[in-house]
């Protein structure tokens, strides 16, 4: 709990002093084929494909449509 608690404000005074993150939402998720976010659509959700070779997102539109890479 200690270093959990110690991280999380590492990671928030890291947040404070970066000037380029300020006013500035930065996405977790995005869409590797329409590039939509889950910024642009909070009910959206977000899967990785596990035929494709790669670090793939997809949103539930794309996921069963796409062409997997190889």
């Amino acid at each position: 709990m200690k270093r959990r608690n110690e991280f999380k404000r590492a990671v928030n005074e890291a947040e404070k002093n970066n000037e380029t993150t300020k006013g500035v939402k930065i996405s977790k998720h995005k869409c590797a084929i329409c590039g939509r976010t889950e910024l642009d659509d909070p009910d959206l959700e977000f899967r990785f494909c596990s035929k494709c070779n790669g670090n793939y997102e997809y949103c539930n539109e794309h996921l069963f449509s796409h062409r997997h890479k190889e």
